[in-house]
């Protein structure tokens, strides 16, 4: 039986580390200002403890310890101990601390890439030497996100889980479709004024995540590429919801983190 790993994602709504995302398969991350953790914040951060936090894998649950002198807020909730769930947000040292979401995916055996062993015949052997790029056949191009076929199917409703980290704020949704747009009435409302009232709609079909332009004007890119209609969304696209923003990566599994810029 295959057994799969767990990687943590610590995606940084705010603070000083805003926008970066730390991604570890270790069981144990510590945070804080000392150089040997995981997580280094800035000597800046003075309100962060050099050994703030640490996140302990326990199983298939991780663990939150508190090791600090200012304290850590899950979902603004003081915390010495608890079980992280998917979607938590950290604030350290106080509600105006640096804000981390806490995300966890998993990794079967078989997404691996297993190092093949060297033969042992090839130890010790100065390598050959490779064939330079003329001699090399071009790959074929990438297609284009435009060209992706669109089924004419309806779109029904699931029980999929969507999270979109926008600014300070992260939202969390356990049903799609979900509309993103700047209309109240939308499932996920996002502040920006290039954003039209129903701007986009995210969907599962075909056993994977789906983005669809409601604008009919072209805005969405994916990798700078303008998508017709609806296309399925790979993990570590960036994807830009406007010429002008928002601009967000996709993580894989459901999650949408903003970036600065959509190249």
């Amino acid at each position: 039986m295959n057994i799969p790993d767990i990687k943590i994602q610590l995606i940084h709504i705010d603070g000083p580390l805003k926008g970066k995302i730390h991604a570890f398969s270790q069981d144990v991350i510590l945070l804080g200002r000392h150089p040997e953790c995981q997580v280094v914040f800035p000597g800046t951060c003075s309100a962060v403890s050099r050994k703030h936090a640490e996140i302990r894998r326990e199983g298939n649950r991780f663990k939150l310890i508190d090791t600090s002198t200012n304290g850590i807020l899950v979902n603004g909730r003081p915390q010495k101990e608890v079980f992280l769930k998917n979607g938590d947000v950290l604030i350290l040292a106080g509600k105006d601390g640096p804000k981390v979401s806490f995300l966890t995916t998993t990794v079967s055996a078989e997404e691996r890439e297993p190092i093949p062993p060297q033969p042992e015949e090839t130890k010790g052997r100065i390598p050959e030497k490779q064939p330079s790029a003329e001699q090399v056949a071009p790959r074929a191009p990438a297609p284009s996100f435009a060209d992706s076929p669109v089924s004419e199917e309806p779109i029904v409703s699931v029980a999929k889980s969507l999270i979109v980290q926008y600014g300070a704020t992260l939202q969390s949704f356990q049903q799609l479709p979900v509309i993103i747009g700047s209309d109240d009435e939308c499932e996920c409302t996002l502040a920006h004024p290039s954003l039209l009232a129903r701007h986009a709609r995210v969907f599962f079909r075909d056993d994977q995540y789906w983005i669809e332009d409601l604008t009919g004007r072209k805005l969405l890119t994916i990798n700078l590429r303008p998508i017709a209609s609806a296309v399925p969304l790979q993990p570590d696209i960036c994807l830009a919801l406007s010429p002008e923003g928002p601009n967000f990566q996709y993580l894989g599994n459901g999650r949408l983190v903003e970036i600065e810029d959509g190249a």
